[in-house]
């Protein structure tokens, strides 16, 4: 969590660590959408333009839950 709020990358992380960061927007989510996983984690940036490498990281996340919650998992992620 302290590297990306550094502007180091992404972090992925329970919603309950980072309310008051995100409040503050010392935390950005890459979008608000919700994926139905079971457990609840954001994937966060520090505010400002998204890198490409973050874009991909995401794509690449998001296509590996897909392929968890179509083998029967059950997680939420907020990204």
């Amino acid at each position: 969590m302290q590297a990306a709020l550094e502007g180091l990358g992404a972090v992925i992380v329970s919603p309950n660590l980072v309310t008051e960061d995100v409040r503050q927007q010392r935390l950005v989510p890459l979008s608000r959408e919700p994926i139905e996983t079971g457990s609840h984690f954001w994937l966060l940036l520090p505010p400002g333009a998204v890198r490409p490498g973050a874009s991909n990281f995401r794509a690449w996340l998001l296509e590996e839950i897909k392929l968890e919650a179509d083998s029967g998992s059950a997680e939420q992620i907020y990204t």
